[in-house]
C-alpha cells in the first residue's frame, strides 16, 4: 500500500509539473516566452498623448489626440496610428554649441501617422512602427496606456525624456 501511495504521489506531482511548466514555457524545448493575452484588443482606441523629447538645444513638450487601430490576431497585433492636433511647445538648454541648436520640429499638417505590427502579452503589449518608432505599455479591458522607446515627432538626435514626462491614455470605442 505505501508504494501505491509513492507511486500515486509521484504521478500527482508529474502531472502537475508538466502542466504548470507547459503553460509557462519552462519545459526544455518550449520557446514560448508569451502568455495569453488578457484580452481581445481588436478595435479603436482613442484618447490624448502629452509627452517630452529632449533634442540638442531643447526640451520639446508635445500634445495632441490620438488614435490606435488595432486588429488581434491570438498574441500577434497589427494596426495604424494617427496622432493630429499636434501642438509642440520648447524650452531652450542652455549649452556651448559649435552650431545652433536643432529645437523642435512638428509633422507637417500637425499630424503623424503609420502601420504598426507587434505583440500582446497578458496584460501589456509592444508595438513597432516599421522600427522607426516603438511603444510598449499595458491595457484593462477598456483603457490602455502607452510610452514609446524612440522619440515620435522629432527624429535623430532625439532621445525620449523620464517615464515621468510621458502620457499616451487610450480608451475603447
Amino acid at each position: 500500500m505505501r508504494i501505491f501511495i509513492c507511486l500515486l504521489l509521484a504521478f500527482s506531482f508529474a502531472v502537475l509539473l508538466s502542466g504548470c511548466c507547459g503553460i509557462y514555457g519552462l519545459i526544455p524545448g518550449n520557446n514560448n516566452s508569451t502568455i495569453s493575452p488578457a484580452g481581445d484588443l481588436t478595435g479603436t482606441w482613442r484618447g490624448t498623448a502629452s509627452f517630452r523629447e529632449d533634442v540638442e538645444g531643447a526640451q520639446c513638450t508635445t500634445t495632441g489626440s490620438f488614435t490606435l487601430n488595432l486588429q488581434q490576431d491570438g498574441n500577434d497585433l497589427a494596426g495604424d496610428y494617427v496622432f493630429s492636433g499636434i501642438s509642440t511647445s520648447q524650452k531652450r538648454i542652455a549649452g556651448n554649441y559649435d552650431v545652433p541648436p536643432v529645437g523642435c520640429a512638428g509633422p507637417a499638417d500637425n499630424e503623424l501617422s503609420g502601420q504598426v505590427s507587434g505583440t500582446a502579452s497578458s496584460s501589456s503589449l509592444t508595438l513597432d512602427s516599421g522600427g522607426l518608432r516603438q511603444f510598449s505599455g499595458s491595457f484593462t479591458s477598456d483603457i490602455m496606456s502607452l510610452s514609446f522607446t524612440r522619440c515620435l515627432v522629432n527624429d535623430e538626435p532625439c532621445t525620449v525624456a523620464s517615464g515621468s514626462q510621458w502620457k499616451i491614455t487610450l480608451t475603447r470605442q
